[in-house]
């Protein structure tokens, strides 16, 4: 239990042995002024506030990441330097009585658990992932366990008495539509989780990354709840640039508005091309963008279907775990103008019956596919078949 008390000040001694969520980091240490007691004064929670709480009882999650290191002055630090803090998270097993800095936030994860911000004050609330984004489940998979269980011990103020809000310290980049001359965009999706969209766009950055004297790649998680594998499997496979939605100050995607789902988009390619520094560089560039779930997914769908995203995007990756999910994934982007642009990846890639079977089922025996897993070796056949889909 804490020992901070209500209005009490906060010190780096009070954040220091707390298990830091990944989510968190992009909050600097001097935002933590003040304590609230939610366990004395309940309040409201809001999508993004950050709260202090204490494991009770352990299910699923088992394990934390966490942070280490000190706070990064996030007004002066690249967003990709705190990307990469983020990236060097270590995991911790989970025991009652551990106590974490978390955000209130949400989740849509068919294989787990559909989670919301609570609608009324709570004392209680479920841990949605290990990166510590923390809410009310509504819905769960009759196969998984119960949510670890953590009681809310309460908020933080700033210097202007507002609770911390991880929203509130986001990036500052324009949401519009801006041109980007000589830029390649490969977007990622695909039939719904684990269907194999990172294990393909990290072979994609792997394959492209292979000459970077005369190839830049930069890639980013747009969607998603709050993770921090996925973007380290993309800097681990020669991204020079790695960026995820947390930089905006967004714990998770689930439920926000179309049009800041839209701006997710635009915000994304331009701070990863701003931080990456290309007015001086004339090396090409290509941008690997992945967008979590399938492609049913409310925001994922968002994306997808959006005219403007579809004309700009040079190809969309499928990412299938068999051929009819991949000939279905295959007629849904085709009816939404994607034409040739589609590439097909995942499982069902990664056999010549398989791929015989979608050309079949969708009647195009010129689909490209890729097959991701052996192109992760440096030397294989493989990377030779990506790069001569995506750079001809």
């Amino acid at each position: 239990m804490s020992n901070l008390q209500h209005n009490q000040k906060v010190t780096a001694e009070h954040l220091g042995p707390l298990i830091r969520s990944p989510v968190v980091t992009r909050v600097p240490g001097h935002a933590f002024v003040k304590f609230h007691d939610n366990q004395s004064n309940p309040r409201m929670p809001q999508f993004g506030d950050v709260a202090l709480v204490e494991v009770l009882e352990v299910s699923d999650p088992k394990i934390a990441e966490h942070v280490p290191g000190e706070f990064i002055d996030c007004e002066h630090a690249p967003l990709t330097s705190l990307t990469q803090q983020r990236i060097a998270f270590s995991s911790t097993d989970l025991y009652p009585g551990h106590l974490m800095l978390a955000v209130v936030g949400t989740r849509y994860a068919l294989d787990y658990l559909e989670g919301v911000v609570p609608a009324k004050p709570v004392k209680e609330m479920d841990l949605f992932t290990y990166s510590g984004v923390v809410g009310e489940v509504v819905s769960r998979n009759s196969l998984k366990q119960n949510s670890t269980r953590v009681r809310v011990l309460g908020y933080f103020r700033n210097a202007d008495d507002d609770i911390v809000n991880t929203v509130n310290y986001g990036a500052n980049v324009s949401q519009e539509p801006f041109e980007m001359d000589g830029v390649k965009i490969i977007m990622i999706t695909g039939g719904a989780m684990e269907t194999g969209k990172t294990t393909s766009g990290s072979a994609i950055t792997r394959a492209l990354s292979l000459d970077p004297a005369n190839h830049r790649v930069l890639a980013a998680k747009m969607t998603g709840c709050g993770t921090f594998r996925d973007p380290g499997s993309y800097s681990a496979t020669g991204a020079e640039r790695v960026l995820e939605y947390g930089a905006f100050g967004i714990p998770s995607t689930y439920t926000l508005e179309k049009n800041r789902v839209i701006g997710l988009f635009w915000q994304t390619c331009r701070l990863l091309l701003q931080e990456a520094g290309t007015s001086s560089d004339n090396r090409p560039i290509t941008l690997v963008l992945e967008v979590s779930d399938g492609i049913g997914q409310r925001e994922s769908w968002m994306l997808v279907s959006e005219p403007e995203i579809v004309n700009r995007v040079d190809h969309i990756v499928c990412a299938a775990a068999d051929p009819l999910s991949a000939d279905s994934g295959y007629r849904l982007l085709q009816r939404l103008g994607w034409g040739e642009k589609i590439v097909i990846a995942g499982r069902v890639g990664s056999h010549e019956l398989s791929r015989e079977e979608v050309r079949k089922l969708t009647g195009n025996y010129a689909v490209p596919f890729i097959d991701a897993l052996p192109a992760l070796n440096r030397n294989n056949p493989q990377t030779r078949e990506i790069r001569e889909v995506f750079l001809g």
